[in-house]
């Protein structure tokens, strides 16, 4: 004679010891960028978008800036990045950032190439990387 409730019991129990199982591991709190700018998110309907970014050694990205907020994570390699008024930083596999916001930097793989996820947290209508020479009035060195 099958018990019901003793199987649910016992499924209640395997569901929770699995659950506990799980285990988390911080990679970032912070309440200012990698130089200690300040960020901010934008007004509007928000919008998240995600994306892997790959440098070959030695390749940098353009100069740009970020009017919203970046968030990465360092899967491969070493990354520097500089602004333009020099401040400079290098990230390694298994870091988290935040970007700087409104300001000009460029990334560059030293030491191999570079892998990164990038999560940004703008909004509708708002690109989320301006290129040097665009109408940004709001990036700054």
């Amino acid at each position: 004679m099958k018990c019901p409730l003793l199987s649910a019991l016992t499924l209640s129990l395997a569901f929770c010891f699995s659950a506990q199982a799980a285990k988390t591991t911080p990679l970032l709190d912070a309440e200012t960028s990698w130089n200690g700018g300040t960020f901010h998110y934008p007004e509007g309907t928000p919008k998240v978008t995600a994306v892997k970014i790959r440098l070959k050694q030695g390749e940098s990205t353009a100069i740009h800036c970020h009017p919203v907020p970046l968030f990465a994570y360092i899967l491969k390699g070493h990354l520097r990045v500089t602004t333009g008024l020099g401040q400079s930083r290098v990230f390694k596999r298994g870091e988290a950032m935040v970007e700087v916001m409104d300001t000009w930097h460029q990334g560059k793989a030293i030491r191999g190439p570079v892998e990164l996820v990038a999560f940004y947290a703008g909004a509708e209508g708002i690109p989320v990387t301006e290129l040097e020479g665009a109408d940004n009035g709001d990036c700054q060195p």
